[in-house]
């Protein structure tokens, strides 16, 4: 569990500082959805720790810090915070949600991890990514529950009800008057998008912009909880497989409560989030270390290298 002082630098990280004596406030959904608007518009989503010589996390720190099958944490992610806090870093689902889970934890809600399924194919379509690669966080409060994700991407601002399936519209604003993104969730069978082992009902998080009518299936959120296995083969696939999609491009995504800002190796694109207008520039790598402090706020770590992919990363 985090201490009082990490907990307190953790909020003056997304933006959300509270006095050195001050209480922390009460585990209400009103502070839940601060908690998530916040991070997501202050923790940018990046991998260049793989096209760097930094350590990458493992399976079995994941493990241990709430990635299991009795969801209990037994260690506090300390790289993790490291990281994100103290070195103004982002990161991806891996370090962005654990440290958005365990800080929800020590801000006294009853927050635990799920394992998700990224990019499924349409209903009854082979899969296009069969692995489980993806965290969410599940939050209780008061008998209802949530799904939370702070670290996706195109991360929802808004908690969602998982006993309330539906629409959930998060907003430019806090007045609520200018939609940004529409949210939904749909209980499923898992067969219909052939989800591998015993899952049976599983939750669709899908999204639009305004300007959309159609939903496009984003998440598909499993109940039961991660094994060290599956972990571990998560973290091999995103890391490590010459394959992937992170292994082999920089990738770095900004959030603002109007637009979202990414970037892929030498391509970068800005687009209003409510209309879908997006402009295009390319990028030399020369000019990225000031792009990502200037743009995307985040400091640049040491030893950041091409060409893509990196061979010579071992784990921590």
């Amino acid at each position: 569990m985090a201490t009082l002082s990490q907990t307190h630098a953790y909020l003056g990280r997304i933006g959300l500082p509270l006095a050195d004596a001050a209480p922390l406030p009460a585990p209400t959904l009103a502070w839940l959805e601060r908690v998530q608007r916040a991070h997501v518009l202050a923790v940018p989503f990046e991998n260049l720790d793989q096209h760097s010589d930094a350590k990458l996390l493992t399976g079995e720190q994941l493990h241990a810090w709430g990635l299991n099958e009795t969801s209990v944490a037994t260690a506090f992610p300390l790289p993790i915070f490291d990281k994100i806090v103290v070195r103004n870093r982002g990161g991806v689902c891996f370090e962005s949600n654990v440290l958005l889970g365990s800080m929800l934890a020590a801000l006294g809600f009853n927050a635990t991890f799920l394992k998700g399924h990224v990019n499924i194919a349409p209903r009854g379509a082979e899969p296009i990514f069969q692995l489980a690669a993806h965290i969410g966080i599940r939050v209780e409060i008061d008998g209802a529950v949530f799904y939370v994700d702070g670290g996706f991407g195109t991360s929802p601002l808004v908690p969602m009800a998982f006993d309330r399936l539906g629409e959930a519209t998060e907003f430019v604003d806090d007045e609520r008057k200018t939609p940004r993104r529409v949210w939904r969730v749909d209980s499923v069978n898992a067969s219909d998008f052939r989800i591998p082992g015993d899952e049976t009902q599983v939750s669709l998080i899908s999204a639009r912009e305004p300007h959309l009518t159609d939903f496009y299936a984003r998440i598909i959120v499993c109940r039961r909880p991660w094994t060290l296995a599956e972990i571990s083969a998560a973290v091999e696939h995103v890391y490590f497989d010459a394959q992937s999609w992170f292994r082999n491009t920089i990738i770095a995504v900004r959030n603002t409560a109007t637009h979202q800002l990414v970037l892929l190796t030498s391509e970068l694109t800005e687009t209003e989030i409510a209309t879908g207008v997006n402009t295009k520039r390319a990028v030399d790598f020369g000019d990225l270390a000031a792009l990502f402090r200037t743009e995307f706020k985040f400091d640049v770590p040491s030893g950041f290298h091409l060409p893509l992919p990196v061979g010579n990363q071992t784990a921590a």
